[in-house]
């Protein structure tokens, strides 16, 4: 991450903006996922375990087999007290429709657009 912590690894490629990630919350090495945020829409869902989703002031806990979705940067962190498995998707809101397609304009543009974080 830099000074605003914006993570600036591109997740995916040009030519197929989209990766997908299995993680267990304790194997990072401070037993967390830092505070971040990217240009990529993310979905997390919990694979097993409990998750605590910190949203800029926000606590979200989320149980086995709930999942969320977080726009783009938005600043979150991954917190677990039960060891969680996560699977996280993140993906460039293009991966849906080019910007210049009704599709975007129409579904993409208002969230990008919104004050909703997740």
């Amino acid at each position: 991450t830099d000074e605003s912590l914006g993570e600036f690894s591109s997740d995916g490629s040009a030519d197929f903006p989209f990766a997908y990630y299995k993680e267990v919350i304790h194997q990072y090495q401070k037993g967390y996922i830092e505070w971040h945020w990217h240009q990529e829409f993310e979905w997390v869902y919990v694979l097993n375990g409990s998750l605590d989703c910190l949203i800029e002031l926000e606590r979200i806990h989320l149980e086995s087999a709930e999942g969320l979705f977080l726009n783009q940067k938005t600043i979150h962190r991954f917190e677990s007290k039960d060891d969680a498995t996560i699977l996280n998707v993140l993906f460039l809101p293009d991966f849906i429709a080019a910007p210049n397609s009704l599709v975007y304009q129409e579904t993409i543009q208002p969230v990008l657009q919104s004050n909703c974080r997740y």
